[in-house]
């Protein structure tokens, strides 16, 4: 297994274009005998199912080691590449029937991709001349049926033949579905994936605590999470993106957009939040925008044509993202003012921050994490360590971990990630009655929340540190925007 390559394992370009250039051949040669062309394209449909057998038992083959899907191994396992190439091969084979069977449309865009039309030219130089005006290089399932006037033959000849010529189209339509159908299935497994592994990464690394980081790697490099969120992000767009030729830019967009909102409730949650959780923090979310605008610059390639797509239009997530930065160095005093301003720009002003900054991009539930993690950071003595803290922390209060805690906040929104870390929240005893009381997964959820932010806003009109104090308005208004 391990001494398989990409030579021995993915088809050449020659081989599938000369799939391709046979259906068209023989299409062409067939279309004035309706029975003939039928034939043909029968078995055409027959070759391209056993063409995606034989690719499916060599993907099933190379996916024996476990380490070819590993977005988290190091050095990527060479056969990744040879999975993607297989995909590309068989993505090949459908543009190409496509084009034969129905024209352009049937293809994809309605346009000819550019390594399209480059096989076309090849292959029109390869076959001889038609001496027909109305030649082409792919036979048309519409010349097969005989014209409206004139029909030789026998009385019923003409449905006939439209019959043999609409079972001929059904056949190639029939062939098209399987090896579309092929394509995305193994599409959403490469891209699956490294979402999974993404978003796990993302989410391990909220989970540990900074002073855990702190005390399991010295070096900043080797923080626990960071690494794993970079390497996995790598292979996505190294092993897949950039080697993908199927048209994936919406599902990248949708899964970069669902990273930076997750990643800015990760950043939230930091405690204790020190000067120096400050800074890491702000490279982190350099590297993070810069790593997730290489992933749309990968689904969105340029050499293939397809639509240009940045960070902008991914709308709130990336501003929310981008304002992460100025969030951090905002001073306390300040953050109640957010939560309540109804205007962002004065806002804005008063922290000496850009006025275009829009506070309100950031989810509330987020800047009160936020909010919490950070004056409660500052209502401790260095001295006497954050154990004391931990009591106003949101996910504190029901005595859960972050991980579970980014669950519950991530299942509100409506993010279907980590059901086991929700469902170990719901078993704790003092929050068994309040889950149970929703009427579904989400409301649920939601009950939890309201109930915690409750207890967290009595917790804290009842402490004594008046620093703390001030998290009862974000709180209250964590609670109201709840309620609405």
């Amino acid at each position: 297994m391990e001494r398989m390559t990409a030579v021995n394992i993915v088809p050449n370009r020659k081989l599938v274009s000369g799939v391709v250039r046979s259906v068209s051949t023989e299409l062409e040669m067939a279309k004035s005998d309706s029975r003939l062309c039928g034939a043909v394209a029968v078995a055409a449909a027959k070759a391209v199912a056993s063409f995606v057998d034989i690719t499916r038992s060599k993907i099933a083959s190379i996916t024996v080691n476990p380490s070819v899907l590993d977005p988290l191994g190091w050095p990527a396992h060479p056969l990744t590449k040879s999975y993607v190439g297989l995909v590309n091969a068989v993505d090949a084979l459908r543009r190409g029937i496509a084009e034969v069977g129905g024209g352009e449309d049937a293809a994809g865009d309605g346009q000819t991709p550019w390594a399209t039309k480059r096989r076309m030219s090849v292959m029109a130089r390869r076959r001889p001349r038609q001496s027909s005006a109305r030649s082409s290089w792919a036979g048309s399932f519409a010349a097969v049926a005989p014209p409206a006037s004139g029909s030789p033959g026998t009385p019923g000849f003409a449905d006939d033949a439209g019959s043999r010529a609409a079972s001929a189209q059904q056949a190639i339509g029939s062939c098209l579905l399987d090896l579309a159908a092929f394509v995305d299935e193994h599409v959403d497994v490469l891209l699956g994936t490294a979402d999974r592994a993404i978003t796990g990464a993302i989410v391990d690394g909220a989970s540990t605590g900074a002073t855990s980081r702190a005390a399991s790697a010295e070096d900043e490099a080797s923080t626990p999470g960071r690494a794993d969120v970079e390497q996995a992000m790598q292979w996505l767009q190294t092993q897949v993106l950039e080697l993908l030729e199927t048209d994936c830019l919406l599902q990248v967009g949708t899964m970069v957009d669902g990273y930076m909102r997750l990643y800015v409730r990760a950043v939230c949650l930091t405690f204790p939040l020190t000067e120096a959780e400050k800074l890491r923090l702000t490279a982190e979310v350099t590297q993070f925008e810069f790593a997730s605008s290489q992933l749309v610059g990968s689904a969105g390639s340029p050499a293939r044509r397809r639509e240009k797509l940045t960070l902008d239009g991914l709308g709130s997530s990336f501003q929310s993202l981008r304002l992460m930065r100025p969030l951090l160095f905002t001073r306390s005093a300040e953050l109640a003012n957010i939560l309540d301003s109804s205007s962002a720009g004065s806002v804005a002003e008063a922290g000496g921050i850009d006025a275009g900054g829009n506070w309100r991009q950031i989810p509330l539930l987020d800047m009160l994490d936020h909010t919490v993690c950070r004056l409660a950071t500052e209502a401790c003595a260095p001295d006497e360590g954050f154990d004391r803290a931990l009591q106003y922390l949101p996910n504190g209060i029901l005595g859960c971990t972050r991980r579970q805690w980014m669950a519950c906040v991530s299942a509100c929104d409506g993010l279907d990630i980590a059901w086991e870390s929700t469902v170990d929240i719901c078993k704790n005893p003092a929050m068994r009655d309040v889950w149970r009381g929703g009427v579904d997964m989400r409301a649920s959820c939601r009950a939890v929340l309201r109930e915690s932010l409750s207890r967290l806003s009595g917790r804290i009109q009842r402490g004594a540190d008046e620093g703390i104090g001030m998290l009862a308005k974000a709180a209250e208004h964590a609670l109201a925007a709840d309620s609405g």
